[in-house]
This record gives structure tokens, C-alpha cells and sequence, in this order.
């Protein structure tokens, strides 16, 4: 019998960007759940329950540091813990991150290694 496979949902609204990252995830073993704006993203966590969360801050509904509020504030979502992987100045955009409940948060463009030991170091809560 196989382990059962790490998920993460991306949160991300441009496509090139979102399948790049399933695509990377989805071949170092990772089971990919994708949203392109924070409220599909809040309505896929709540179907998917995924064990991490990848999220850009740039998104069209919501403001970054709201959407992980979203996530972080709800009671059925709250233990997913959030990652961010933004194209955001990380001077601007790093602790506010952080604040509003972020686990990391990390610059575009991201190296596949970094990505994958910030979700991996998540999902373990280390």
C-alpha cells in the first residue's frame, strides 16, 4: 500500500503560473487542487481539505492579506496552514503576511526546491 499523497490547493488567477506549479508539484509527488480567486479558493479548501494551501497575493476578488484571513479565520480551515508565493514586493508584503496568519511566504519567482521545503515544512508544522 502507497502512503497517501501530500495535497495542496494553488490559489493563483494567472494561468500560466498555475499550471507550471501543478505541474512541478504534481511530479515531485504532491496531489494538486488549483483556484484562480481567494472565494473558489475558500470553497475548494472547504470540499478539498488539502494539507497545505499555496497562495498568490494578487488575486481579482480579494485582497491578499484578506484571503488568508479567510482561510486562517475559518473554523472548519483554520489548522490548513498558508503559504505564500507572490510576485509582491516581499519589503511590502512579507509580514503583513505574516501577520494576518501566513506560515511563509516566498518571491516570485521561486526556485521548485524552495517551494517545495516551505510546503513540506507546513504540512509538518516545523
Amino acid at each position: 500500500m502507497q502512503p497517501p499523497q501530500n495535497s495542496v490547493l494553488i490559489v493563483e488567477d494567472d494561468h500560466s503560473s498555475l499550471l507550471a506549479l501543478k505541474l512541478r508539484l504534481e511530479f515531485h509527488g504532491w496531489r494538486t487542487v488549483t483556484a484562480d480567486s481567494g472565494e473558489s479558493g475558500l470553497s475548494r479548501a472547504l470540499v478539498e481539505r488539502p494539507d497545505v494551501i499555496l497562495l498568490d497575493l494578487a488575486l481579482p476578488d480579494v485582497s491578499g492579506s484578506a484571503t488568508i484571513r479567510l482561510f486562517t479565520r475559518s473554523p472548519e480551515l483554520r489548522t490548513i496552514p498558508v503559504v505564500v508565493l507572490s510576485g509582491s514586493d516581499a519589503e511590502t508584503h512579507r509580514q503583513p503576511s505574516l501577520d494576518a496568519g501566513a506560515v511563509a511566504y516566498l518571491q516570485k519567482p521561486a526556485d521548485v526546491a524552495d517551494v517545495l521545503s516551505a510546503l513540506q515544512s507546513a504540512r509538518d508544522g516545523s
